[in-house]
């Protein structure tokens, strides 16, 4: 069992994180423990928060995160939407970035 503190050191997340995280059904403490009933993770938690800080890092939203880690029969959909989401947000960047140069180019 971990401590919020705990975990945030081992994880290398804020609590601010966790709370937040906690709030949106996204790793949730497995109990409250002591006289101000701290919240307590398991054992499993830096693993989850390592998976998240995966999947944030490839760019899914906390949204499809909690999907995948809550219903792994979708990962693979879900993973597909992501990247399907992902280049279309490049090819909107592409034309942004074209776009500036043909402005600099052409002296403004």
């Amino acid at each position: 069992m971990k401590t919020v503190n705990e975990l945030c050191r081992l994880a290398g997340v804020t609590r601010k994180t966790l709370y937040y995280y906690d709030k949106i059904d996204l790793l949730k403490p497995v109990c409250r423990s002591g006289k101000q009933h701290s919240k307590v993770y398991d054992d499993s938690a830096p693993d989850i928060l390592r998976q998240i800080k995966t999947y944030q890092s490839c760019g899914l939203t906390l949204s499809e995160i909690r999907t995948v880690l809550n219903r792994p029969e979708e990962c693979r959909n879900i993973l597909e939407q992501a990247l399907k989401r992902l280049k279309s947000e490049e090819a909107e960047i592409s034309r942004q970035i074209l776009s500036l140069e043909q402005m600099l180019d052409s002296n403004i």
